[in-house]
């Protein structure tokens, strides 16, 4: 029979049991220690009779909790259908919420045998079904090292239609809002698959957020270049644009992007893997069993909402055109810099062209000036030297014009010249001589040989 109800059933967070209904849930598995949520679901014969909870849970309480018998309603009956499930918010890619300790006593419970810890690597990306005792089905969905899915495992038992398990939420999808979507559909898919295909939804939406920022920085990007489908600005109002700036944001939205549409093409296995159980889940189910709870495990339905995602996810890998939107923008900054450079380089080289024809100018200037001086050079020392008292222009004859004194001149001023003249020589040979070292050992490393 099936049954859609025309508003979300009652929701229940641990009552004190009234009379005629049924029993709440104990009170002494919970706590606030962990951020770790548990989830229980369960579906009476009457479908208007369904019972909820959740809250925190100690660690050491978790896998108690998981194989503790169904609660009966208040007639004594036991449930249709069932889920406790363990939901652990991560808060960074990749980062275990729980212990070691804590994660092998879950996994002894779902029935994952320590030789398989393959099954539940922690960086490492598996989808696949694994049969506990041949008849217990346990459903593997492992996320791969990248921060856009989730990780699932859920033990079904289908002579009791009661599912358990644990997810690991990814760091952007939180545990809230996994409680009330599952605590809004179980009623109407108790089916052990309706736990991933909800993740799947969750992290097709988050992943549409992200890939919805990509798209409009990447038109940021694109406004600026001028190069895109969005418009762009007046080439008055562009102005200089920082292309090495533009180049750099490109990139991280590149990088960014990678992740994404790595995620995307995670959920898409994991949503085809979860196509591909819902036909073979009447292989490991008894046909009689299947009848009578086709109201409310219905199949058929959520294997149309399995398809409809899988339809989602492929547009997602074409959303916005990102990728060769990204490879155009790439190549356009690569041009758009070059240009920019060229650009710049022309004028560095027409400030040359000026600065060696300004400096041509003052060589003029100078070697003007150079003359000037050496025109007047001889007459200046000729007066300087004459002006000396070394010489008595007042005495009656030419041979008293010379004093006796002049010699002191000379003596002087020699040894003086040839103190200054005789190191500067020195100091000068040692530069060329080393210059000389310096350009043969360049021409040596450089592999040119003296002609």
């Amino acid at each position: 029979m099936d049954w859609s109800p025309p508003s979300p059933p009652p929701r229940y967070s641990k009552p004190s049991p009234p009379k005629n209904d049924v029993p709440s849930f104990p009170t002494e598995l919970y706590g606030n220690e962990t951020e770790t949520q548990s989830i229980e679901c369960w579906v009476y014969e009457s479908l208007q009779r369904t019972r909820f909870d959740n809250g925190a849970i100690r660690k050491e309480a978790i896998a108690d909790w998981l194989v503790q018998p169904p609660p009966k309603s208040y007639d004594g009956k036991e449930p249709l259908a069932g889920l406790r499930l363990i939901c652990c918010e991560q808060k960074m890619a990749m980062e275990m919420p729980l212990d070691d300790i804590t994660m092998g006593e879950l996994h002894s419970v779902l029935g994952i045998p320590k030789s398989h810890s393959f099954l539940t690597a922690r960086n490492t990306g598996a989808c696949g079904r694994y049969f506990v005792a041949g008849q217990y089905p346990v459903f593997i969905y492992n996320r791969s090292n990248n921060n856009g899915t989730i990780s699932t495992i859920l033990k079904y038992d289908p002579t009791t239609n009661i599912t358990i398990g644990y997810v690991l939420l990814g760091p952007r999808i939180s545990v809230v809002n996994v409680c009330e979507t599952i605590k809004s559909q179980f009623p109407e898919f108790s089916h052990p698959l309706l736990i991933p295909t909800v993740m799947v939804e969750l992290t097709a939406a988050d992943l549409l957020n992200e890939l919805g920022s990509i798209h409009l920085r990447l038109a940021e990007v694109e406004r600026q270049t001028g190069y895109g489908d969005w418009g762009k600005e007046p080439m008055a109002e562009m102005g200089v644009r920082d292309y090495h700036r533009l180049a750099r944001l490109l990139g991280m939205l590149d990088c960014r992007f990678s992740f994404m549409e790595v995620a995307v093409q995670c959920a898409g296995m994991m949503n085809e893997f979860t196509l591909q159980e819902l036909d073979r889940i009447k292989d490991y189910t008894n046909s009689t069993r299947l009848r009578q709870l086709r109201g409310i495990i219905n199949s058929q339905c959520l294997k149309q909402r399995v398809e409809l995602l899988a339809s989602n996810i492929k547009h997602l890998e074409m959303f916005g055109a990102i990728r060769q939107r990204m490879q155009t923008q790439q190549n356009v900054l690569f041009n758009l810099i070059s240009q920019q450079e060229s650009t710049l380089n022309l004028e560095i080289a027409q400030s040359s062209r000026e600065l060696a024809a300004a400096s041509r100018l003052d060589s003029s200037s100078m070697k003007i000036i150079a003359a000037i001086t050496t025109l007047f050079l001889p007459g200046t020392f000729i007066s300087a030297l004459f002006a000396m008292p070394l010489f008595d222009w007042a005495a009656l004859s030419m041979d008293g014009v010379v004093t006796d004194r002049f010699w002191i001149y000379w003596a002087v001023t020699v040894p003086l010249t040839l103190f200054i003249m005789i190191p500067l020589g020195l100091y000068a040979l040692n530069q060329a001589k080393k210059h000389r070292a310096a350009v043969e050992e360049a021409r040596n490393t450089a592999g040119i040989k003296q002609v």
